[in-house]
């Protein structure tokens, strides 16, 4: 009882525990953003509008391991971060300070996102065709050696365990063997008595 207890008791605080990382990452977002915007403000207004798909992935993706979230983000963070490097540098990108307005950056890290969201929807679908054709490959590589088998040992080798079902029991089954037990003639006496 006592174990049981403890193994619920832990199933709730990693569950509390869970959740309290998915707002400590908040938090922590929210800090270094806060902390971006102090320091540069054009930085901010950068990474808030360059990343909104990666915002957009973590709050549609339902995931468990949230696989699609990090692949739009990884590939989105890509897009953004040498914009980034060239407003810290320069203080903005050419003459002007206001990065969203400028088309190619903003293509640049939307693309990415893009990518990244090309790369999270068929990369999983390469892999199962790859998956399947392996199979395929071994599938038929077992064929051709069971028919050599069959060429070398007779086609018993090549029958299923259906086709040769075992030899039955000269009893019946568990039921009848009761009654053949109780229906055969008396055991010979021992002699002892």
């Amino acid at each position: 009882m006592a174990k049981a207890r403890g193994a619920s008791a832990g199933g709730a605080a990693g569950k509390a525990r869970g959740s309290g990382t998915r707002s400590l990452g908040v938090i922590a977002v929210a800090a270094g953003v806060a902390v971006v915007g102090v320091v540069s403000p054009v930085a901010a207004v950068v990474a808030m509008c360059g990343l909104l798909p990666t915002f957009a992935a973590v709050l549609a993706d339902w995931g468990e391991n949230k696989a699609m979230a990090v692949t739009i983000g990884g590939m989105n963070v890509a897009g953004v971060f040498p914009f980034l490097a060239i407003v810290w540098i320069t203080g903005g990108i050419g003459s002007r300070s206001n990065v969203v307005e400028i088309v190619f950056p903003m293509t640049i890290m939307y693309g990415a996102a893009g990518l990244g969201w090309v790369l999270a929807t068929f990369i999983p679908r390469l892999v199962y065709a790859m998956y399947n054709a392996e199979r395929d490959r071994k599938i038929t590589a077992l064929r051709e050696l069971q028919e050599e088998l069959v060429a070398k040992w007779g086609n018993a080798v090549a029958a299923s365990p259906q086709a040769n079902p075992a030899p039955s029991n000269p009893l019946g089954s568990r039921s009848q063997a009761g009654d053949v037990i109780r229906q055969s003639p008396k055991a010979p006496a021992s002699g002892l008595g």
